[in-house]
Formats: C-alpha cells, structure tokens, sequence
C-alpha cells in the first residue's frame, strides 16, 4: 500500500499557526471476542451487543483540558505478561483489548476489576505495536508496517486479510480508528526517511477502513516548528533544556506511540512516550494543549484509547516494575 508521498509532502509543507486553545467546554457477551462490538452489523459475529453509546458534539466543544492528569479516576498493575503492553483499544463500556510487543495474543481487560477476562492468540511473535477497533473488526499493526484485520468466528480470533504499508518510516507504532471518515489512522514512531529538511516534520496517514487502501489526505501534519509557535500563542508550556552555548530551547523529540480522536470533540490525541506526553491537535494540526506526565508514575506511556463516554485510558510499559494502566475522567459530559 503506497501512499503518494511527493504530492503529501509538497501540500504539507504548512508551518504556520493559527488560534490559542480555549476552554471547550454481564461478561457473557464478553467473552465471545468481548462481544467484537460495533455500530454496525457485520456477518462475522453474532449480533446481540450493543455497541458503547456516543453522543458527538461539534470539535471544540471538549479538549484535553477536560481531564486532571495528575489524579486518575482509577489505575491498576497489569500482569507479568503484559509488562511490554504496546496498544490498546475500547470494546464496550467497561473493556478494552490490549495487545504487548512479542506474542501475537490479544488481551481482553475488564477495566473496572483490573483483570485480564479472555487471551485470544492471533498469530506468532512478532512486534505488535498497534490495535484499534474498527465496527466489529480489530486491526493490529506489527511496527514494520503489516497491518492485520481480524473477526470472531466461533470464539477464536481469525485473520480476514492482510496491509502491507509503504511508507517512508522504519517503525511505525501508532493505530487508531477516525469514525467522521471511516479511516484507520497510523502514526510513525521515527522521522521521515530521506529528505533532512523534513526531520522535524510529523505526519499522521490514513487508511480506508472498508477498502484497506491508503487515502490521499492525512489525518495530521505538523511540525516541531509549528508545535512551538502553536504552544506560545496558546500559552502550552513545553519542555526545554539548556545548549552548551547557555541557550534555553524546546526539547520535545515527538515520536509517535499512540493516536485516538477524542469522541465529541473530535481532535486527535496523541502519545509521544520519548517525551511522557500527550498532546492534543484541531483538524487543521494545530496543538491545542499538551501534558506531561511524572516519568515516576507513568515511565513510558504506549497506548492510548477513548470511552464512549469521553474517559480517556492510558497504559504504560513496565520499567522497573508491572506495567500500568490509568483511567482519566472527563469532566466535562455531552449532553445526552
């Protein structure tokens, strides 16, 4: 799947930005694939789970303010076996699925117990990277770029066909699902390969979910430029470091680990775990907050994923000790 990187780049080349950010304003079923729930029927799995229920509001509505990222609503360890947890997705209310860097396993957590309800293999090691949820599927992305779509049937994870991208990235880690296009989002890990003008650009791709074939327009582009002139006008306070000359200047690395697009307000949420940061970007790429965690509390941040309700998860690799996941809450509620 090649996606046509000289018309991208020479269309994408914007740096300029534009507007500070404001305030915006039972198991059963479960383990049958924890339901591989969706919003639309699909003949692989059986019908009987509804779908976890949305109510989107207009972009701008909600932002990364909403959330108090120094006080989770809930947080738990996770298992040995899921020390190196690299993705995870939402499946219901209540679940999400996981997958960890060398078994190809899917992990079904129940988040209000902690524990790991269903193992469902899918495939041999390998570094699985990313997983999302698209209606009744569950795509994984293996980090050289290997994109599986796999369905339930008769409780066992089965692999419907196989993406190959072809960017001009080395490792690619993120994965997410874009419900306003029906795109499957990937986000490279590194800097683009190639042109060295281009190392301080970041780039977000999309992919038809129903077609497998990559889309012209990109979900993001940035640059580390433009994210510094964007945090000025926003009053987004960015890391920095001091040069050997005594310059202060921003140290932000960005390299993608995770992609979400929050459910009402429709930004994109990403993760840069080189940087313990998430940040939040509108539809025209412009950062519209940023937050960056205690590197005691959350060491190296993976995966990421959306409730229906606006509850965001966030799960970090074990360093020095078990992996963890954390819930933040959204304060602020769309109306029902």
């Amino acid at each position: 799947m090649r996606f046509r990187g000289n018309a991208l780049r020479s269309a994408l080349r914007r740096t300029a930005g534009a507007s500070t950010e404001t305030k915006r304003g039972d198991l059963t079923p479960l383990i049958a694939l924890v339901g591989l729930i969706a919003c639309n029927p699909s003949p692989e799995v059986a019908p009987g789970v509804e779908p976890p229920s949305q109510a989107p509001s207009p972009e701008g509505t909600f932002s990364l303010r909403d959330y108090d990222f120094t006080s989770p609503s809930s947080s738990f360890h996770l298992p040995p076996e899921l020390r190196e947890i690299s993705a995870l997705t939402d499946m219901d209310d209540r679940t999400i699925a996981c997958v960890q860097d060398e078994v190809g396993t899917v992990f079904f957590i129940d988040l209000p117990t902690g524990e790991v309800v269903k193992r469902q293999p899918f495939g041999p090691a390998g570094d699985y990277e990313g997983i999302t949820r698209v209606n009744r599927s569950l795509w994984v992305l293996e980090s050289g770029g290997l994109m599986i779509e796999l369905v339930d049937r008769d409780n066992t994870l089965s692999v419907r066909r196989e993406r190959r991208l072809d960017l001009d990235h080395d490792d690619i880690e993120g994965l997410g699902h874009d419900p306003t296009r029906n795109a499957i989002l990937v986000a490279p890990k590194d800097k683009p390969n190639g042109d060295k003008a281009e190392k301080g650009v970041r780039r977000i791709f999309a992919v038809d979910a129903e077609s497998g074939d990559p889309m012209e327009a990109l979900a993001l582009e940035t640059s580390l430029d433009r994210i510094e002139a964007d945090a000025k006008r926003a009053g987004v306070a960015l890391p920095t470091k001091v040069t050997k000359g005594g310059r202060e200047k921003v140290n932000l690395k960005l390299r993608f680990s995770s992609v979400a697009v929050h459910p009402y307000s429709n930004q994109l949420f990403v993760l840069s775990a080189v940087d313990a940061a998430v940040l939040a970007f509108d539809r025209d790429g412009e950062l519209r907050g940023a937050h960056f965690f205690d590197p005691e509390s959350m060491p190296k941040i993976e995966g990421m994923t959306f409730m229906a309700n606006g509850d965001l998860v966030i799960a970090s690799e074990g360093m020095d000790g078990p992996a963890r996941i954390a819930v933040f809450r959204c304060e602020t509620r769309a109306p029902r």
